[in-house]
C-alpha cells in the first residue's frame, strides 16, 4: 500500500473513534506517535535541565527499538529501521490532523458522514 492508502486508512479509523469515542480522540497522540512528543518536549526542558537530554535520547532509542522489534517480527530487514519509525509517527500525525480536519471520510469511493448516534452514513449524492 502507498503511505497515501495508509493515512487514509488510519484516518477513517481515527474518525470512527473522533464521531463515537471523541473524548478518547486526545489520548491518541500520546499512544500512537508519542515519540516526537517526548523528544521536543525533553529537548525543550534541556534548555533548562542539561540532565532532560538523556531523555530525549531514551525517547530515540526506545522509538529505534520499537522500529527494529516490529522490522523483526514482519520478516523484514531492520536496516533503516530507525527513520521507518518516523515515517510511521509522522503519517500517524498527519492522518490524526486529517480526521480532526473533515466532517467527512472517503471508503471505496463512497462518502461517509456521521450520523446522530455516531454511525457511518452514506452521504447523499
Amino acid at each position: 500500500r502507498s503511505a497515501a492508502q495508509v493515512r487514509g486508512r488510519y484516518a477513517r479509523w481515527l474518525a470512527v473513534i473522533r464521531w463515537q469515542r471523541p473524548h478518547l480522540l486526545g489520548s491518541y497522540p500520546l499512544v500512537f506517535f508519542a515519540a516526537p512528543l517526548l523528544v521536543a518536549a525533553w529537548s525543550a526542558l534541556a534548555v533548562v535541565l542539561p540532565m532532560a537530554w538523556f531523555g530525549a535520547a531514551w525517547a530515540l532509542a526506545a522509538r529505534w527499538g520499537l522500529a527494529v522489534a516490529a522490522r523483526r517480527a514482519s520478516g523484514r530487514s531492520t536496516e533503516g529501521a530507525f527513520v521507518a519509525g518516523w515515517r510511521a509517527d509522522y503519517l500517524l500525525f498527519r492522518a490524526w490532523l486529517r480526521c480532526l480536519a473533515s466532517a467527512e471520510v472517503e471508503w471505496r469511493g463512497r462518502v461517509f458522514t456521521k450520523g446522530a448516534d455516531g454511525r457511518m452514513l452514506l452521504r447523499a449524492r
